[in-house]
């Protein structure tokens, strides 16, 4: 599997989503502790995105946001869209959820890989004790991350459409199972948000397509009328050219009628 490339190469903030301006503080050191926000109004936030004011990487940023906020035990979150089994879209609130989340799209194994593609909650309890995932486990381990929890976002128990990873560097132990309600509340309205964007932007796409191809459409018909008027051709016959002249060219139908438009627009002057 080849690593993916939908991120950014700018440098991560530990204060914020990766790709998004910084916004969230991080509980360490001598940081400002994050703010105590109460986990249903951060899932009804979640529903209140309005999608034409976000692209498809917007609302993921958002969403990696929220989920920091949500979850104040989780020091760095990973939110992952999976497209025919392997990972699409990604964003990450810093810099250590990169590398161990590319770790595991490189290799096609790992909790957050297993959690998209099955739909399931997945735990690693001790990164420094895993038997499930140990080399992941150890790199986590090494780099000061203790547990995480990795959530699949889906709409049905057989479609599985993502996943948000949750790092923590507590060493008091596991996330709770109450932290286990949280976290798998708001990936279940994550996931609604998400798909309604990858809806959306996908209608979008297929608008401009469709856009495009009539601004298509349109051009060959007038490269049409002039080869018809200066040929005395038929409109088949000056299609046949077109297509001819394409194919000889090695260049888009489309192409050469703007070519045809142009040098007639150059004659005409």
């Amino acid at each position: 599997m080849t690593e993916p490339t939908f991120h950014s190469n700018d440098t991560p903030s530990r204060a914020g989503p990766y790709l998004a301006d910084p916004q969230v503080g991080v509980v360490q050191g001598s940081e400002p502790a994050r703010p105590v926000v109460d986990p249903v109004s951060l899932c009804a936030e979640l529903g209140r995105i309005v999608l034409s004011d976000h692209s498809l990487d917007g609302v993921l940023r958002r969403v990696a946001d929220l989920a920091v906020q949500a979850i104040p035990e989780a020091e760095q979150v990973s939110v992952t869209l999976m497209e025919r089994g392997q990972a699409h879209r990604v964003v990450f609130t810093g810099d250590l959820a990169v590398d161990l989340d590319e770790r595991q799209y490189s290799h096609g194994f790992g909790p957050s890989m297993d959690a998209a593609l099955s739909g399931r909650l997945i735990t690693v309890e001790d990164t420094a004790d895993s038997l499930t995932y140990p080399a992941f486990g150890q790199q986590a381990h090494r780099h000061g991350i203790n547990h995480t929890l990795s959530l699949g976002m889906t709409t049905s128990p057989q479609a599985a459409h993502g996943a948000i990873t949750m790092y923590s560097a507590t060493p008091c132990g596991p996330f709770s199972q109450s932290i286990h309600v949280i976290a798998t509340n708001f990936a279940s309205r994550a996931a609604i948000a998400l798909l309604n964007a990858a809806a959306y932007a996908a209608a979008t796409a297929e608008a401009s397509q469709l856009r495009q191809a009539m601004i298509s459409r349109a051009g060959i018909e007038q490269a049409k009328g002039i080869l018809m008027r200066d040929r005395g051709c038929t409109a088949d016959e000056a299609f046949a050219i077109l297509r001819d002249c394409s194919c000889r060219w090695n260049r888009k139908l489309r192409d050469v009628a703007q070519a045809i438009l142009h040098d007639a627009s150059g004659a005409g002057q």
